[in-house]
């Protein structure tokens, strides 16, 4: 209970369309971000037999290339199925909740 008290103190924006967000260095998983503040982000994308935990470090871009930050230290707080209103057997939507680790002062700058 302390924890979601903790995350509604810290503001959430919504997220213009074409940000987003990717795990690692090959950016996998990859998708839509939904909503930032300076705690944390949450983001949309299509999962894949080979889904990782491990990774440590997050990026986030825009896809016109106007801007990236990367190596975010991170924790995954939440990640579940999004209900769908369609039908594909192979295709997983998911819904991810991230909390950032420790950033630098540019991070925290770029992310402002």
């Amino acid at each position: 209970m302390e924890e979601s008290a903790e995350r509604k103190k810290q503001r959430r924006f919504k997220v213009k369309q074409g940000a987003c967000a990717g795990l690692g260095h090959l950016l996998r998983p990859v998708g839509q971000i939904i909503d930032i503040s300076t705690g944390g982000l949450s983001f949309r994308y299509v999962a894949s037999n080979a889904r990782s935990h491990e990774c440590a470090k997050l990026k986030i871009l825009k896809t016109d290339g106007s801007f990236s930050c990367d190596r975010i230290p991170f924790k995954t707080i939440w990640d579940y199925s999004t209900p769908q209103d369609f039908s594909l057997d192979s295709l997983i939507l998911r819904h991810r909740g991230v909390q950032f680790g420790k950033l630098g002062d540019d991070q925290k700058f770029d992310l402002k």
